[in-house]
């Protein structure tokens, strides 16, 4: 007899809702992929329940960086531009430009992380001292193996 799924591991058997994000709104479309290498596309409902939108600002498709504005992102934040800046910046160079500041302060984060190798912040902290020279200590807790304190400065020179 087979278990019973808990709805923890339901929920991951499950395909992610692609569907409407607030409106209900029920147009739908469906691609089907044909053998020949290309698609059948067939609108299954065409009606929208809504206006179209006038302003694209909290669309995630239009609000996305472009490969030269992400490059502009990331050295304003290298140069510790202030995200407001980076988004004025951006949209001065682009008035079509749908980005809002939640997608400048997503866009960092992601380049920190890529940027920290997979590292956790303070295993970052410790890889930064050591390739900077600082002089650094750091105490363990022997069971858990978590840092429970730390001292760091330069080295000081003659």
């Amino acid at each position: 007899m087979p278990r019973k799924l808990t709805n923890a591991e339901e929920e991951d058997n499950t395909r992610p809702n692609t569907g409407t994000k607030k409106c209900q709104c029920p147009f739908l479309i469906q691609l089907k992929e044909h053998p020949d290498s290309y698609w059948y596309v067939s609108v299954v409902c065409g009606m929208h329940n809504h206006n179209s939108a006038n302003f694209l600002e909290r669309h995630s498709y239009a609000g996305r960086l472009t490969q030269d504005e992400a490059a502009i992102l990331d050295q304003m934040s290298k140069a510790n531009v202030r995200p407001r800046q980076i988004l004025n910046t951006l949209k001065q160079r682009d008035k079509n430009n749908a980005s809002t500041l939640r997608t400048i302060y997503n866009a960092r984060q992601r380049n920190r992380i890529k940027e920290a190798g997979g590292r956790t912040q303070m295993q970052q902290l410790l890889h930064l001292l050591e390739d900077n020279m600082y002089l650094s200590w750091h105490r363990k807790d022997p069971e858990s193996n978590v840092v429970t304190e730390t001292c760091f400065g330069p080295i000081p020179t003659p």
